[in-house]
């Protein structure tokens, strides 16, 4: 799958300061919060002084940061339906319980559970403890996203490739759905393709079909929102 940058695929937790958000808040900061369901983070893990490198891994020379500190957390959904983006905020403290710094950030999980981070935050001092909390989302109903000017282009001998531009459903961010390219061939088959979309208005949509262009009779994209968990 080839998309435009700003979509994720996958069911990752992610998380990013409020430097560095997401795609959804980041284009659609105004947007009113609305809802109830949201993330409980527990479990603060602290990286002190703060470094890129991953555990098990030897520390680069140059990246270590005594500024800044690290905190991940384990994340879970409040309910039984997916939050959406939220903003978050990390709190951590020093070995007296003093604040030390303290970082807004956006998240995002498509998992029930999983764990955010590494979320940098910038302290005065040493932090010992963290602790963090989440506003309540505004995960709306519907599509999310529809595909326009979708079509279908020759990419070779046997393969073809369907184009088109995504476009949010409403006027607010929709944040992740699930989505389904589904292509009718011509031997009365059909080839699907399922996938998470999370991606700014008007990003380029791009899809291989293992099919040549003369063989592909109809192409969609559908979407709909992240299942709840115990449903279908």
């Amino acid at each position: 799958m080839a998309l435009a940058a700003g979509v994720a695929v996958g069911g990752a937790l992610w998380a990013g300061a409020a430097g560095g958000m997401g795609p959804g808040i980041r284009s659609a900061a105004a947007q009113e919060v609305e809802g109830t369901d949201t993330y409980i983070l527990s479990d603060p893990q602290i990286r002190y002084p703060f470094h890129p490198t991953p555990p098990g891994q030897e520390v680069i020379p140059g990246t270590v940061d005594p500024t800044r500190a690290g905190v991940s957390f384990a994340a879970a959904w409040s309910g039984t339906r997916f939050p959406g983006e939220v903003w978050c905020t990390a709190i951590l403290r020093d070995a007296a319980g003093q604040v030390v710094g303290t970082e807004r950030f956006s998240a995002a999980g498509l998992a029930p559970a999983g764990r955010f981070g590494w979320v940098r935050v910038e302290v005065s001092g040493e932090p010992v403890s963290a602790e963090g909390s989440c506003e309540p989302g505004s995960y709306a109903p519907g599509p999310g996203y529809v595909v326009e000017q979708l079509h279908v282009e020759a990419a070779g001998p046997k393969t073809s490739v369907a184009r088109g531009t995504i476009r949010w459903a409403s006027e607010g961010y929709p944040s992740a759905r699930v989505c389904e390219l589904r292509a009718a061939l011509a031997d009365g088959g059909d080839h699907v393709f399922r996938f998470t979309l999370d991606a700014p208005d008007g990003t380029a949509y791009e899809e291989s079909i293992p099919a040549s262009v003369d063989r592909v009779r109809d192409v969609s994209v559908t979407c709909s929102e992240i299942p709840e968990v115990g449903a279908g």
